[in-house]
């Protein structure tokens, strides 16, 4: 077995919850685990490390349960924020996207669970006396490798895959959303469009700014262009409803 296994130092203190949870506790910069010392790095030579491990499966397809809502945004999370950019780009040369198992068991176990968490499926699928700490991120790998190896041909992994510039671009969107919906904050104080358009407005790149410059440019017309505009998957910016322009040129045309 070829396994990348590296315990991080976290930027953040370890909570009390955590520790009971996972057995990890960080005291005068030594971490632990279940009371023993364990080797700690930095983040960045643990990317570093990982991406270059990566390097003996290129092309990589990385494979995670709930890795959609979770795994691959704080992985790629951490990339886009190092220091230096070769191993974000090392990263995407060796990896050619993520596969997310939690639809995938979703489909092939329908009905048959009482949910879907991976404790849930492995117990379901392998043998009774399998006993795995749901807890560390080693033991999650093998158990789901086990699981996956004995749904074989059942398996269609391709099917659940995403790449790695989807996540990239959320990420994109979640830098703007947070940049610009405090500018928006008037529209929704004013009842002028819901919550959920309002971040969907910001996590284009839109401000407030930029919706007053298209109404004084074009008028109603300038907010629908600029709503309409095609995003890389060929997508409407924001929204084609004529609605939303309309009602956010009403409220620019007051000011």
């Amino acid at each position: 077995e070829d396994i990348f296994d590296q315990y991080v130092i976290p930027k953040q203190a370890i909570g009390s919850k955590v520790t009971e949870i996972t057995g990890l506790a960080m005291r005068e910069g030594i971490m632990f685990h279940n009371g023993t010392t364990v080797e700690a790095i930095d983040i960045e030579t643990c990317l570093n490390s990982f991406v270059e491990w990566l390097g003996k499966f290129q092309p990589a397809l990385l494979i995670a349960h709930n890795c959609k809502r979770f795994d691959s945004y704080r992985l790629m999370y951490q990339l886009t924020h190092l220091n230096k950019t070769d191993t974000l780009n090392n990263f995407v040369k060796v990896v050619c996207g993520f596969a997310d198992t939690l639809p995938l068991f979703r489909d092939l176990f329908k009905g048959q669970l009482v949910n879907f968490k991976l404790s849930t499926v492995v117990a379901h699928v392998l043998d009774s006396d399998f006993v795995y700490d749901a807890h560390n991120a080693k033991e999650d790998v093998l158990a789901l490798q086990k699981v996956m190896s004995c749904c074989g041909q059942q398996t269609n992994i391709q099917q659940y895959s995403f790449s790695v510039s989807a996540i990239l671009q959320e990420i994109e969107r979640d830098k703007y959303l947070h940049l610009n919906f405090e500018s928006l904050q008037p529209l929704l104080k004013q009842k002028v469009c819901g919550i959920g358009m309002l971040r969907k407005i910001a996590a284009s790149g839109l401000s407030l700014t930029h919706l007053k410059l298209a109404y004084t440019r074009n008028g109603e017309s300038g907010l629908q262009l600029l709503f309409r505009e095609q995003d890389s998957n060929r997508k409407a910016r924001v929204t084609k409803s004529r609605k939303i322009a309309h009602v956010i040129g009403i409220y620019l045309s007051e000011q």
